[in-house]
């Protein structure tokens, strides 16, 4: 598996890389680039909430509810706010963060299958993590 380091400050924040063959590509980064007319206000507020994260010697600890929260509770996995648009995080050892996919909340409760996509790639880090293949490159490579 591998990684994009996106903010490395007191906590380090990184997303998770899809890769398909020989294609790669980071949906996190991809969406800011493009998140589009209707979500740009929110992902920018979003990107400054990851680099305020990043920061604070806290980390994300003692972000409101209304900022972060958890989303499962057995797996451990939270997720970033603003407006409508969320990001599906976990913790690392140290101070890390790692991110795995941004998705728009349309009503109350986080979907199902949003949560089973957090789930299924903090289980893979884990795994990548275990059998030492797991590689981290900066936002600019």
């Amino acid at each position: 598996m591998k990684l994009k380091r996106l903010f490395a400050d007191r906590w380090t924040i990184c997303a998770i890389v899809v890769e398909k063959g020989t294609d790669e590509h980071c949906p996190i980064q991809d969406f800011f680039v493009s998140p589009g007319p209707q979500h740009a206000k929110s992902a920018d507020g979003l990107l400054q909430l990851l680099e305020y994260v990043a920061s604070e010697p806290s980390g994300p600890r003692k972000l409101p509810d209304s900022r972060s929260h958890v989303i499962d509770q057995a797996e451990r996995i939270w997720e970033f706010i603003k407006g409508d648009l969320r990001i599906a995080w976990f913790y690392d050892e140290g101070q890390v963060v790692i991110c795995t996919h941004c998705f728009v909340k349309a009503s109350q409760k986080t979907p199902v299958l949003e949560r089973r996509r957090a789930v299924e790639a903090r289980r893979a880090y884990l795994e990548s993590k275990r059998t030492h293949t797991l590689t981290i490159e900066d936002q600019d490579e």
